[in-house]
């Protein structure tokens, strides 16, 4: 019998927005990721490729202005929660601080994950579980 093929790894996740300057700033200079690809149609920008470890985060031109309305955090709909990254467990506080100077508001905190929204309100968290101990 033939094995059954299985997934390998996240390949990428791709947000819709409307600015894609805005927020690839937003991932770029404030999270850090790196972007390694532009890619324009019809003379215009329509995406650009993230580097977020091994996933690629792709933030791709909307053709629509209505993002629709954002539920409660613990009240979502079934779909897309958020996105998370990994963070060391030791760096808590800097990107606390970060998002302070950045005037982000963490929207929401566990013991090992803070949750911000982008610009376009898309829910962002930064995870440091498994790794160390949790502070809050």
């Amino acid at each position: 019998m033939a094995e059954r093929p299985k997934v390998h790894s996240v390949h990428h996740i791709a947000i819709k927005t409307c600015d894609v300057e805005r927020l690839v700033d937003f991932y770029v200079d404030l999270l850090g990721l790196e972007e390694i690809r532009r890619n324009v149609r019809e003379d215009a920008l329509y995406s650009v490729w993230l580097a977020g470890g091994d996933t690629v985060l792709m933030i791709e031109r909307s053709s629509t202005e209505d993002p629709g309305a954002r539920a409660a955090f613990e009240d979502d709909p079934p779909g897309l929660h958020l996105v998370a990254f990994g963070i060391d467990a030791r760096e808590r506080n800097a990107w606390c601080e970060r998002f302070e100077s950045a005037r982000v508001s963490i929207v929401e905190r566990t013991p090992y994950t803070l949750y911000v929204l982008d610009p376009d309100g898309n829910r962002i968290g930064l995870s440091s579980w498994p790794d160390g101990s949790p502070t809050s």
